[in-house]
Order: C-alpha cells, then sequence, then structure tokens
C-alpha cells in the first residue's frame, strides 16, 4: 500500500511534466493545422531541398527494416537505392536527422502525413524550447505558452516547417549544446563537460552550421566574467576529444560532398564575400522575428539574465559570426537556432514592462512579424495524380523513367514514387543529370545534349521507356528543355496532369 506521504510527493511531481507535455499536444496540433491549411497534405514535396530529405529519411527505413540485418553495407545499400530513387542525400547532409526520420518512418509506416507528423513534431520540440526558457527564468505558465505559440507562429519558422528540412532538429540540438555549456561553466566539472560534448557531436551530426558551438562557450565565458584560460583546461580538450571522435570521423568520409555545404566557395574576394555576408545576415537578424521582437529582446538585458544564462544569450551572436565569417552563408532559415532566444528575451521584456498584459505584448510583436511576411500555400502540380496512374499502370521491372523539370521539382516525382513504393520497383532517371552535367550545387552546368537528335540518343543509351514532363510556367527552364520537346514531339502523349505530362515510346 502506497504511503500518503509518497502519494503527495508524486502528485507534487505531477505539474513538473503535464503543463510541457500538454502545451508540447497543442503546439504539435496547432502545426498540424498549419500543414493542413497551407495544402500541405495535398501537394508534393517540391522544396529545393526537402525531397531529398523525404527519399533519404525513407532510405534509410528502408535499411533498418531488413539489410541491416542481413549483412549489407550502408554505403553499398545507399548506392543501390540512389541508382533508383537518385534523390539521396545522405553524405552531403550529417546522418542524425535522417536517423530520426527513418526511425518514425518505420514506427509508423511510409506515408505523407507521418512525413509531415514528423515534421511537426520537431517544430513543436523547437517551440517548447522557448517555453523551457521562460520556466527557467520563472515566468508564468500562460506567458511562458504564449512564447512557445509566438515561435511556432512566426514567418521563418511556419516558412521553414513547410518545407521539410533539418533546420528545426539542427536547433533543438544547437540549444540544447548551449543549455549543457551553461551547466558546465556553473559546475566546472567532468560531467557536464561530457554532456556538453555529446550534445556539441550530436548537433555537428545534424547539421554543419552548429559548428557555430564552439564560438559559444568562450563567448559565454566573456559574457559569465570568468577568465579566459579555462579553455586550456584538461576538461575542455576532453570535452574536444570528445566531439572530435564521435563527428570527425563522418566529416572525414563525407569531406568531399560537405566542403561546398559548410564553407561555400567564394563568389568574390573573400574581403567582398564576407562584407556581403555581414549585410544580409544583419537584417536577417533585425526581421527575423519581426521589428517590434527585437527591441523587445534587447530591453529584456537590464533584468541580468543574460548572465545567469550566458551561453543561450551568446546564441545570436555566435550564429551571426560563424554565418557570416566562418562560414558565409545569408539564407534566413540557417539562423533559425536564435528564434527562441529572441522570443524569451522578448518576453522577459514584457513581464518587466507591463506585467499585467504582458501576453498581449508578445501577441502584438508577432503581429508585426506579419506585415512584411510572405506565406504561400503549397502548390499541387500534378505529380500526384501522375504517381498514381503510373505505379497503378503495369510495368517492366527493366523500365526506366525520365523526369524532366527545374532542378527544384525533379525530385517531386522520386519523392511521390518513394512514398508509394519504398522499396524501388523500377528506375528514375533526371534529365538534368543525363542531358546536362553538373556538381551538387548546381555549378559549372555543362550541357549534354544540344539537339533533339542528342536527347533521342541519350534516351535511347539510358533505356527510356518513359518520360514524365513538368512544365512551370512561374520557373525558369533548363538549357536542354527545347531540344527535349522536340525529341518528345515524335512521342505518344499518354496522360496529362496539371503541368505534368507523360510521354511513351511511340
Amino acid at each position: 500500500m502506497t504511503e500518503p506521504s509518497s502519494l503527495l510527493q508524486r502528485q507534487a511531481r505531477w505539474p513538473d511534466w503535464v503543463p510541457y507535455l500538454v502545451s508540447f499536444a497543442a503546439l504539435w496540433a496547432i502545426l498540424l493545422g498549419v500543414y493542413a491549411i497551407a495544402g500541405s497534405f495535398h501537394a508534393e514535396f517540391s522544396g529545393p531541398d526537402e525531397s531529398a530529405y523525404v527519399v533519404t529519411s525513407i532510405m534509410v527505413r528502408e535499411y533498418l527494416v531488413g539489410p541491416l540485418w542481413h549483412g549489407v553495407a550502408p554505403m553499398t545499400f545507399a548506392q543501390q537505392y540512389y541508382d533508383s530513387y537518385p534523390k539521396v542525400a545522405i553524405g552531403h547532409w550529417p546522418p542524425v536527422y535522417f536517423l530520426l526520420h527513418g526511425t518514425w518512418l518505420l514506427l509508423t509506416g511510409v506515408s505523407r502525413p507521418a512525413v509531415l507528423a514528423a515534421s511537426a513534431f520537431l517544430s513543436a520540440l523547437f517551440a517548447s524550447c522557448t517555453i523551457l526558457l521562460c520556466r527557467r527564468e520563472g515566468l508564468r505558465w500562460s506567458m511562458a505558452a504564449t512564447a512557445g505559440v509566438v515561435t511556432a507562429l512566426l514567418p521563418v519558422h511556419l516558412q521553414s516547417l513547410l518545407e521539410i528540412g533539418s533546420d528545426v532538429t539542427a536547433s533543438i540540438a544547437i540549444i540544447v549544446a548551449a543549455l549543457c555549456c551553461e551547466r558546465w561553466i556553473a559546475m566546472q566539472n567532468l560531467r557536464h563537460s561530457v554532456l556538453f560534448a555529446v550534445a556539441t557531436a550530436i548537433a555537428v551530426l545534424t547539421k554543419g552550421t552548429a559548428f557555430l558551438l564552439f564560438l559559444v562557450a568562450p563567448l559565454a565565458l566573456l559574457v559569465a566574467g570568468q577568465r579566459l584560460a579555462w579553455l586550456w583546461s584538461k576538461q575542455t580538450w576532453r570535452a574536444l576529444a570528445i566531439v572530435v571522435v564521435l563527428a570527425l570521423p563522418w566529416y572525414y568520409v563525407t569531406a568531399e560532398w560537405v566542403v561546398d555545404e559548410i564553407v561555400p566557395a567564394p563568389s568574390g574576394s573573400p574581403g567582398s564575400t564576407m562584407l556581403y555576408a555581414a549585410r544580409l545576415n544583419s537584417w536577417t537578424v533585425l526581421s527575423l522575428c519581426g521589428f517590434a521582437m527585437l527591441p523587445l529582446a534587447l530591453i529584456s538585458f537590464r533584468t541580468g539574465w543574460h548572465r545567469r544564462a550566458p551561453a543561450v544569450a551568446v546564441l545570436p551572436i555566435a550564429t551571426w559570426l560563424f554565418l557570416t565569417v566562418f562560414s558565409p552563408h545569408t539564407e534566413p532559415r540557417l539562423f533559425m537556432p536564435i528564434i527562441p532566444v529572441v522570443v524569451f528575451a522578448a518576453a522577459v521584456a514584457a513581464r518587466s514592462v507591463l506585467p499585467r498584459v504582458q501576453e498581449l505584448v508578445l501577441i502584438a510583436a508577432l503581429s508585426v512579424a506579419y506585415l512584411t511576411a510572405n506565406l504561400a500555400q503549397k502548390p499541387a502540380v500534378g505529380f500526384i495524380p501522375a504517381v498514381d496512374w503510373l505505379v497503378s499502370a503495369p510495368r517492366e521491372s527493366s523500365d526506366r523513367i525520365l523526369v524532366s523539370s527545374n532542378k527544384r521539382a525533379e525530385g517531386a516525382l522520386i519523392s511521390e514514387y518513394a512514398l508509394r513504393q519504398p522499396t524501388p520497383q523500377l528506375a528514375i532517371v533526371r534529365a538534368t543529370k543525363v542531358l546536362q552535367s553538373s556538381n551538387w550545387m548546381a555549378d559549372s552546368i555543362q550541357l549534354l545534349a544540344r539537339s533533339a537528335a542528342d536527347v533521342s540518343r541519350i534516351l535511347d543509351e539510358n533505356h527510356i521507356a518513359l518520360v514524365v514532363r513538368h512544365v512551370s510556367p512561374s520557373e525558369p527552364t533548363e538549357l536542354y528543355e527545347r531540344s527535349l520537346d522536340e525529341a518528345l514531339s515524335r512521342w505518344a502523349l499518354l496522360r496529362e496532369f496539371g503541368e505534368v505530362r507523360i510521354y511513351g515510346r511511340p
């Protein structure tokens, strides 16, 4: 029989996790609602990278189902999968995101709702980071929950939500690592140095932008007023060794693919590239959460929270420095780790300025962010019914399909096929890979098909039985498309779905 005292203690613990769970569930439901409103449940994965994330996650799921237990080497399986579905991106991007999503699909099965539910789940965790920061600072639950909803509904986050990717997952890992760094600075013991090292390794194995964490510790020490000499202690070297042991092997093996992603080749001189990145990145930081949120966040520093949470406080600075100086990139989505910090700081300021209506202040700041927002519904261009028709029609296993579209949408057909046939039944060929040549970043493009005769020869050499042709009036065309259309004029038009046409050999 349970003693009354222990029962009271258990009941007292419930508020520690129940509000977090309820808040997370509410955020997850809100973000799934965003997907429904945006039409994501009925649209293709046609963003710049999202089809690669989807196909690679499905590939990992397929590897976990069987080949892993039959001794098939992961790189061998990945190459075989790429030969059928040429949108596999593991290697170009680190593995943690794909392992998480592949495991999720292993539990839920492969479907569009499952992919979107996983993405919304991680985005809800991302918004919950703001709630955690608010509660650590003693803000009331109503304010913490409001801050979480504001984080979830900021335009930059919603844009990242609608385009499947690893930025949110990497941001969660970065924030967790920053919190571990805080504990390490406060306790200065081996245990917390190991926790920080492991969290950092997981973060950098999620996305290369997480290398900004190497700037967090020294900047946090400056804010905390501690000596930088501590960075040369045995604990620091042990932590660095752990990160190297855990993360370096992956980056060593994949160096050929990841170097351009982390340190892109400058378009001009290094100085001009850095100045260009500094200008755009400064504007990104100013506008990331809306022009009302940042002034609020700056006001919050007078409360002194930054001295209690130095690693969190320096995260925006570390992010800006890394993406401007060490790895010049200007995409706003890469600044996602800043969002929970800015919203949390704005909530702290709202409490100190207008404590009675602090939630309304934060909601008003969110509304200002939407003055310059440009969110659009996910377009459904015709790949979904086209693949439904292709899958239902009888095909030979030797049949190969050529997909021709812009660089963004080629992967839409491949991801639709992967959703319906996770285990490939045929091979898909991308026109941008056989009618022209380029590297992963689409630089140094060389045209391989300059005439209809060249196109016909390449189609014969690749044993193409069907061509799926997508023409988007809003997207730039590829150089070979006129020659391709001339060659396809001799083929039979089998079906047409919106902007997508399917051709068969005459």
